[in-house]
């Protein structure tokens, strides 16, 4: 029984390690932007922000252009219902890569008509400052 004990002991500890990030550093969660404050990251952070969005309309945010800040992904998340046509979750995932302050833009828009003004649109503050040493 003793045996089987640290037998037991010894796969969790290695187990524990084996999910552990090589360099010993923990992965930091992405900052949440908001647009009622400023928000402030770090060369090299990332940060996300959710925002309501229906994939069945057509519509869709997209982000301008940065050289502050990349958007690095966009992915939705449909809603827990089997109703059809109820509104998901988009997420967008930037990182951060020149220091300096910006207004990112964001539109709530059908790509394919360029010549209609988006549904929606979203100012966020964000200031980027030098990476941590």
């Amino acid at each position: 029984m003793r045996m089987i004990r640290l037998i037991f002991y010894f796969l969790s500890i290695m187990l524990t390690l084996s999910a552990a990030d090589p360099s010993g550093q923990v992965a930091a969660q992405p900052a949440v932007l908001s647009a009622e404050a400023e928000n402030v990251l770090r060369i090299g952070d990332l940060a996300r922000i959710e925002l309501d969005s229906n994939a069945t309309t057509g519509y869709t945010w997209v982000a301008e252009e940065n050289e502050y800040v990349t958007l690095v992904s966009s992915e939705y998340e449909s809603p827990d219902t089997m109703m059809v046509g109820a509104p998901g979750t988009q997420v967008l995932t930037f990182l951060a890569v020149k220091e300096g302050s910006t207004a990112l833009v964001l539109e709530y828009a059908r790509p394919w008509e360029t010549d209609t003004a988006p549904a929606q649109t979203l100012i966020i503050k964000v200031t980027v400052l030098q990476a941590n040493p």
